[in-house]
């Protein structure tokens, strides 16, 4: 840790996490520097001259202004954290990690994100900043960068995780390799928010089924409208709806991107109602 006589903070390999508790106003500081070292802050900090983070910065503010920066952040490294963040207009690049397993930040303006700029979403599950991170900008969010994701939770279908909340969004998130999980994507559709969505997607898109009393049997019908990876269907037999047997197997037609028909013959069905289904 070196304080120098030209006005230079200059942090290097040391870890600090936590030296800094208290509000902190270090406006009459030139340049802070962190080369590689890991820094922690929990008050208020104003900065009026040039922070240059190639290091590890992290805010866990509590205060209005968690980072108030009037001069100039140059964030090659991760910066990371909660709180409330006011940039002065100064685009992000490096690593950004909202929360702290999990959490929020806060941009009181708009905010760009650069091309360099990498954002870590962490998700495991579908309630904001306590089970997946958040960014808000309170104006545009411009976006160019690139979208580093961890998902630790098994979804549902249609859940929809919104992680960037502004007034407008501009841009759009590469997505870093390797790729999202299969079923989720990102979601731009909603204006003013940036999700990630979860759709399953079946291998049968099944078109109709139906099912017709002919004299003494009743006869299955069904159609699909494209297939994947399909072997076949079981055929299964109901009086209640709860219980179920096997009937029997149709085969399918593996991969198809054209209208199949299939039908079945139940040559004994029961007195009364009779339910089916098909298990692909």
């Amino acid at each position: 840790f070196d304080n120098l006589a030209n006005g230079v903070v200059n942090i290097d390999n040391t870890s600090l996490d936590g030296l800094f508790t208290d509000d902190l106003d270090i406006s009459v500081i030139f340049i802070i520097w962190l080369k590689g070292g890991n820094i922690g802050f929990d008050g208020l900090h104003q900065y009026g001259g040039t922070v240059v983070n190639t290091g590890t910065l992290v805010i866990n503010g509590t205060a209005a202004q968690a980072y108030h920066n009037d001069g100039t952040l140059d964030n090659s490294g991760m910066l990371k954290g909660t709180g409330i963040f006011s940039l002065n207009d100064n685009a992000l690049g490096g690593m950004l990690a909202p929360g702290l397993s999990t959490g929020k930040m806060t941009f009181v303006s708009d905010q760009a994100f650069q091309a360099t700029q990498t954002m870590e979403i962490e998700v495991e599950g579908t309630t904001p900043e306590t089970q997946h991170d958040m960014v808000e900008v309170n104006g545009t969010a411009t976006i160019s960068g690139t979208l580093a994701v961890s998902i630790s939770y098994t979804p549902s279908s249609n859940d929809r995780n919104v992680f960037l909340e502004a007034t407008t969004v501009s841009g759009s998130f590469s997505v870093s390799s390797p790729s999202l999980p299969t079923g989720w994507a990102v979601d731009y559709s909603v204006p003013g928010e940036v999700a990630l969505q979860f759709n399953v997607s079946l291998p049968v898109e099944l078109v109709y089924f139906s099912a017709t009393k002919k004299e003494d049997e009743v006869e299955l019908t069904w159609q699909t409208a494209s297939e994947t990876n399909n072997e076949g269907f079981e055929v299964e037999h109901s009086t209640d709806g709860r219980d179920w047997d096997y009937l029997g197997f149709v085969d399918g037609h593996g991969n198809s991107t054209e209208a199949h028909d299939y039908s079945f013959q139940h040559q004994s069905p029961s007195s009364g109602i009779n339910y089916y289904r098909l298990r692909q």
